[in-house]
């Protein structure tokens, strides 16, 4: 999380698009291979369900976009950590890029380990104290994080270089996605403070 927060603090490069590569504005292209399917019909849910935390209040800036723990590097007396491989980067909301590692660290099959979302954020705070509107957007950005990601693999292995046997490759993040949805609404809030 303090990796993060370090992160979060480097001003971003002008020359980097202010948009995330899967983003909303990316997601009605399901409709060019896949419309009225139940994956077109589960994508517009979701945007629907984060619409309202979109704002332009929220701060923004460099962002990772794809902390997974295929790009970090942790030592081996796991005290230090190091994030890599920033082709997705851009400058875009902060809590977008919590939201996905949330996705890409914090997630344990089709569920969240709250223990280590919490571990997360504390880290994050000690670099950046999250704002209350962060706070109270934290759950449905990591939505939308879940939701581009698996948008991802869905276009990618169903639409852009087709692979029958990754067509379903989407349908875990889609479940973990799920899951952070049904959480109780203060779920986030609570792990936050």
């Amino acid at each position: 999380g303090s990796e993060l927060g370090k992160l979060h603090k480097i001003a971003a490069p002008k020359y980097l698009q202010n948009h995330a590569n899967f983003g909303k504005q990316e997601f009605s292209n399901v409709k060019k291979y896949a419309p009225n399917s139940l994956f077109d019909s589960w994508l517009s849910q979701n945007l629907e369900y984060i619409q309202p935390f979109i704002s332009s209040k929220l701060p923004q800036g460099l962002i990772h976009a794809d902390v997974f723990s295929s790009n970090v590097i942790i030592n081996k007396l796991q005290d230090s950590a190091v994030i890599m491989d920033f082709e997705e980067a851009v400058k875009y909301y902060r809590v977008y890029d919590i939201g996905m590692t949330i996705i890409g660290i914090c997630g344990e099959g089709v569920t969240i380990n709250f223990e280590k979302v919490s571990a997360l954020l504390k880290g994050y705070q000690k670099e950046l104290q999250l704002l209350d509107i962060e706070i109270n957007a934290l759950q449905a950005f990591t939505v939308y994080a879940g939701s581009a990601m698996t948008f991802w693999r869905h276009s990618h292995f169903n639409f852009i270089k087709p692979d029958p046997d990754f067509f379903d490759h989407y349908k875990s993040l889609q479940t973990l996605t799920d899951f952070v949805k049904q959480q109780p609404a203060d779920c986030f809030v609570k792990l936050a403070r």
